[in-house]
């Protein structure tokens, strides 16, 4: 709903266009007050237009993705986004075919900062013990970095499977998937594992880790017997990366 207000200022006369309408952040009734111009006998001399800046869709994930850290997911609607990012619903359409698109390709840019802040695993391979421990290290690194209020909605949510859909779209500058089979290599060439397909095995083990951490996400640290299953875990992760070779 909308209608048109004509102030008068200092003895000239100014037109505003008033727009009653939804606060999509909170949901309330607001009011909003545009002005169109100033009036000169009767004549509408209309402002300067002030061209908003565009956004990039990079941008717009990032500004999504924080939204997803800061709220629960289902109050991040498209109404929602386009409001903080600061475009029309119809620039969103543009740049993402729908909401999921665009949740994906934010919990996408989420998990790469997780990713990036893992222990490094390349470098010289040290003895079998030190790179047990190093494996370890970042499985639990892993595990704690999969905590974060959004990867926790994503691991647990109904929709997991669209989302996943979507993120795989958006290829991963970091996939511990590829760390991860790389790291296998080495070891399997400095003699400390046996491995007959590392970047099988390096999906398979980087699977049972989302596993973990969306039990974690679901059931929580208190859940009885998770200190023990989180361990034992590993320990099949271990025997399947190191076992034959230690045999």
């Amino acid at each position: 709903m909308s209608y048109d207000v004509t102030k008068r200022i200092k003895g000239s006369d100014y037109r505003y266009r008033v727009e009653r309408y939804s606060d999509p952040a909170t949901g309330r009734g607001a009011t909003r007050w545009i002005y169109l111009g100033k009036l000169e006998a009767g004549r509408l001399i209309a402002p300067a237009r002030r061209r908003t800046p565009r956004r990039s869709r990079n941008e717009v994930i990032a500004v999504i993705a924080k939204l997803l850290e800061s709220r629960e997911a289902s109050r991040v609607t498209v109404a929602v986004i386009s409001y903080h990012v600061g475009i029309s619903p119809g620039t969103f359409y543009r740049q993402f075919g729908d909401r999921d698109a665009a949740l994906g390709a934010a919990l996408a840019l989420l998990l790469e900062r997780c990713f990036e802040e893992l222990p490094a695993l390349g470098g010289p391979v040290g003895t079998l013990e030190h790179e047990r421990l190093r494996l370890q290290r970042w499985f639990l690194a892993l595990q704690q970095a999969l905590r974060g209020r959004a990867l926790r909605w994503f691991l647990t949510s109904a929709e997991h499977e669209r989302l996943a859909a979507a993120i795989d779209r958006r290829p991963l500058r970091s996939d511990p998937r590829v760390v991860l089979g790389e790291y296998f290599r080495e070891l399997d060439a400095a003699g400390l594992a046996r491995i007959d397909d590392t970047d099988a095995l390096a999906r398979s083990v980087t699977a049972l880790c989302m596993s973990v951490a969306r039990d974690l996400a679901r059931y929580g640290e208190a859940d009885p017997g998770a200190a023990s299953r989180w361990a034992e875990i590993f320990r099949v992760i271990e025997r399947a990366v190191f076992a034959r070779a230690a045999a």
